[in-house]
């Protein structure tokens, strides 16, 4: 009988974890567009996943410690009839994001309101289930069930990229996660039912007399337990933000570093034998300044290196915390508590990262941080068990591993240090990411500098007489620059050569450089901070003689928001200039959004996208919208002059103002980089293949 409940208690975990994590990334895609397509967004979102992780193991000690499990049977299944309620999951677009300052709250919110109660409930499966059948077969062991469960949550992220993200519109998702939510609702009740009818073998009568064998654990173990899953829960929200914003918030790299988090459960608590702490030691201490010289250096080594890098030192580090995890887990009658303080650990990690961090640090520093602490972590165990002690003689093999930690804690905090001290005229960090104003050069040739984590988001010349030169990717022969000078409109000679500019990014506002006295100027914007430098440290926006108007929000929500209302724009020219960060904010280039860009622009306005970028290659994907809206595209390409303080830059520009398109100055501009040019099917809301575009 034991094995055969052992089969049914296995089962119900693995589908319940398969749902948990299918929900994280379809949640969030759903979400992404609605909140500007930052990464924070993610991170916010993990964030409540570990608030109600807690919440659900807090449940299940609870209940199992202080209810019988008939009583505890019962009301668990009327809180799983009830969150039937909440299907299905897909959240209204009336939670869409129009207001100043960081969203958190509304996302949180949002994602209580939709999927709190079945995520809750789905969190609940396996320590609740676990401790049942602990208490009725105790000869059983039951941690390989945890084991089981995070292998159900490693093949629900797994297939979503592979399988449901790519074949189902997210309607589709949403609805067959919905119909999967009420199967499992069948079998939670049904399985709650049998355990509520089976009675405790004999064994569990014995095990509790004999106290002395399974003593509590003491205060400095739980603290353990705590500390080294808030490290791992905290380096995996870091890394996701180390990978999202060097190259773009898609799920993929939202499900990469959580499927090497998750595949370091497994290994541990499947296997304790696995976890070899010379092995991992070395590795921990090979892996960490690999992955600490990649973040100083940046974009100058190719994305996939970084990707490979931050994902080894995650799964050394995950795979040292989880396993002095399972190598101090308590006999099975603490099971409940110790689910407790790691679900404790993750929700503080996750704090850590998501709150803390951006209200104390100036940049993305907590990652090196925290490769820092989980060698000190390490080190301080393996100490307090003696594995390694400063004036014993122990075996050579330890050398090594405390060694490389040792190396790897030293890396982690001189970098640490050095991003400290780096000198800067201003930095500030927020929901959107980190901005630092630097000073370059000296003389007449100095400059300011607005960079957006490692990429340049505008300059100025100093010197008040180079102050007007449009610098940056807005010189006179870039793309933005040509639009605006060769516009047909400008040939007019009756007063209504004048033009409405749309922009979406402000950038330091470089571009208002070449509006004249009866242009319009409507920046889109997304980040207030980026708004404050421009007015305050630059002068663009002061000097432009065309009448400015900044919208601050994200665009999309934004322009769309005015369409409601019924105010198109009627821009003759609108440009995106929101691709040029490691950040792609991808709900900004598929077809439900450009869709939008031409209901604001003139039938033959121009629409450029600013695409000059490293990592990803995003030309073949605006051709496609091209072939798809019947306008014509073109590829100008600029290689910069120092001197003027011009960087190269790479602008794709549709359109089918058959005048522009016949300017000799923009055939000879275009000329060479239009030819047989490859294309891609338009990306959608519901599917975008960052692979595809991947350099």
């Amino acid at each position: 009988m034991a094995g055969r409940y052992m089969s049914l208690l296995g089962f119900a975990i693995f589908v319940s974890a398969f749902l948990l994590f299918q929900l994280q990334p379809l949640i969030g895609k759903y979400i992404l567009p609605w909140f500007g397509g930052g990464p924070s967004i993610w991170t916010a979102c993990l964030l409540f996943f570990q608030v109600v992780l807690l919440m659900g193991y807090s449940y299940a000690h609870i209940i199992t410690s202080r209810l019988s499990t008939q009583i505890a049977s019962g009301l668990h299944i009327s809180l799983l009839c009830l969150s039937l309620l909440a299907l299905p999951i897909a959240p209204s677009p009336s939670w869409k994001f129009t207001s100043i300052g960081s969203p958190s709250a509304t996302i949180f919110v949002l994602l209580a309101v939709t999927v709190g109660l079945p995520y809750f409930l789905l969190s609940t499966t396996t320590p609740l289930l676990q401790k049942w059948h602990a208490a009725q077969f105790p000869k059983q062991s039951v941690y390989r069930l945890y084991a089981l469960s995070n292998a159900g949550s490693l093949f629900a992220l797994l297939s979503y990229p592979l399988i449901f993200e790519p074949l189902l519109p997210l309607k589709i998702q949403t609805l067959s996660w919905s119909v999967g939510y009420t199967l499992f609702v069948v079998l939670g009740v049904w399985t709650c039912c049998r355990m509520s009818c089976i009675k405790p073998e004999p064994e569990v009568q014995i095990d509790t007399k004999l106290k002395v064998s399974a003593p509590h654990p003491n205060p400095f173990t739980i603290f353990l337990w705590v500390a080294f899953s808030a490290v791992a829960a905290a380096l995996l929200i870091a890394t996701t933000n180390q990978m999202c914003q060097e190259i773009a918030v898609v799920p993929f790299l939202w499900i990469a570093p959580l499927t090497i988090y998750l595949f370091t459960f497994i290994l541990c608590f499947d296997r304790e034998e696995i976890y070899r702490r010379t092995f991992f030691g070395i590795l921990l201490g090979v892996a960490v300044p690999i992955a600490i010289a990649l973040m100083v250096v940046g974009l100058r080594v190719d994305i996939q290196y970084h990707v490979i890098a931050y994902g080894v030192a995650l799964f050394a580090c995950c795979m040292c915390c989880n396993g002095e995890l399972v190598k101090s887990k308590p006999h099975p009658k603490f099971l409940t508590l110790f689910y407790l303080s790691m679900a404790v650990g993750a929700v503080l990690g996750g704090v850590t990262v998501t709150v803390l961090a951006p209200l104390v640090l100036s940049d993305f520093s907590e990652y090196s941080v925290l490769l820092a602490s989980c060698g000190i972590l390490v080190l301080l165990q393996w100490y307090r068990l003696r594995i390694w002690t400063l004036y014993s003689h122990k075996p050579h093999w330890i050398i090594a591993p405390v060694a490389g930690i040792g190396f790897s804690i030293v890396s982690a905090v001189i970098v640490f240090g050095g991003t400290i001290d780096t000198p800067s005229l201003f930095t500030a960090r927020n929901f959107h990411g980190v901005l630092r104003l630097t000073k370059e050069g000296t003389g007449n040739s100095g400059m300011l500098h607005l960079s957006n984590g490692r990429v340049l988001h505008g300059a100025q010349f100093i010197s008040s007489d180079r102050q007007a030169w449009p610098t940056a990717y807005y010189g006179a022969k870039s793309a933005a620059g040509l639009a605006l000078a060769r516009h047909p409109k400008r040939r007019l000679g009756d007063g209504s050569n004048a033009l409405r500019i749309g922009v979406i990014g402000l950038g330091v506002g470089t571009i208002a450089t070449h509006a004249t006295t009866r242009d319009y100027l409507r920046f889109y914007e997304i980040n207030p901070e980026v708004i404050n430098i421009a007015k305050k440290y630059f002068t663009y926006l002061k000097q432009t003689p065309a009448k400015v108007e900044i919208v601050l929000g994200d665009a999309r929500n934004q322009m769309e928001a005015e369409l409601i209302r019924n105010e198109p724009q009627g821009f003759d020219v609108l440009m995106v200039d929101a691709f040029t960060s490691g950040a792609i904010p991808i709900h900004l280039l598929t077809v439900e959004c450009v869709d939008i860009y031409w209901k604001h622009l003139r039938r033959d306005g121009l629409l450029l996208f600013h695409i000059t970028n490293d990592s990803v290659d995003l030309e073949p994907v605006i051709r496609g919208l091209a072939d798809l809206d019947g306008v014509t595209p073109l590829t100008i390409v600029d290689t910069g002059a120092r001197v003027r303080g011009t960087s190269a830059s790479t602008w794709i520009l549709l359109t089918a103002n058959s005048g522009f398109l016949q300017d000799e100055l923009i055939l000879q501009a275009a000329a060479g980089t239009n030819e047989h040019r490859a294309r891609l099917p338009a990306w959608t809301d519901s599917f975008a293949s960052l692979w595809q575009v991947l350099r």
